[in-house]
């Protein structure tokens, strides 16, 4: 389709949906080529086409800006969509880092129960090790001295009953 048959089909119905300003653009204009079509059709064929034409112009300089900001506007719900699905994706990504920091802390609570618990047995062990090896020194210190006595006795005594006679 050319420019012109474009202007003819878009400026005839949605005029009245631009605003006032351009209704009355359009009324004005309307008025004066239904009174140059009762003087000359050809001619009047193409002062429409020309007024059709310079309509879409004016359109298009008012229209662009407002066209514009409105797809700037469409375009930026998508980028707000995508830093929306970003920030899901980094707070997801956070929620299980935050549950592993927590299964892991529940594991180091564990392993340092385990080691106080091991701590506590090391201190008993060693407790139970230097009474034992006190109780092994002191029978050996008995039966030291028993064992001395008895050899120094048995050997005493016949000296001393030699020593008598």
């Amino acid at each position: 389709r050319t420019r012109t048959a474009f202007a003819n089909s878009t400026l005839t119905a949605p005029l009245s949906a631009l605003g006032p300003m351009i209704d009355q653009q359009a009324q004005a204009r309307n008025v004066t080529s239904s009174t140059a079509a009762a003087e000359d059709a050809p001619s009047t064929m193409l002062a429409n086409a020309q007024l059709q034409e310079s309509d879409y112009a004016e359109l298009v300089t008012v229209m662009s800006p407002v066209l514009q900001r409105e797809l700037e506007h469409a375009n930026s719900l998508g980028r707000v969509q995508e830093v929306q699905d970003q920030i899901e994706s980094v707070k997801r990504i956070m929620e299980q880092n935050v549950e592993m920091m927590l299964d892991r802390q529940e594991l180091l609570d564990s392993l340092d129960a385990k080691t106080s618990d091991l701590n506590a047995a090391a201190g008993g062990f060693r407790k139970k090790a230097r009474g034992l090896r006190r109780w092994h020194l002191m029978n050996q210190v008995k039966w030291g001295v028993a064992i001395g006595t008895l050899v120094t006795a048995s050997v005493a005594i016949p000296i001393a009953v030699i020593a008598a006679a």
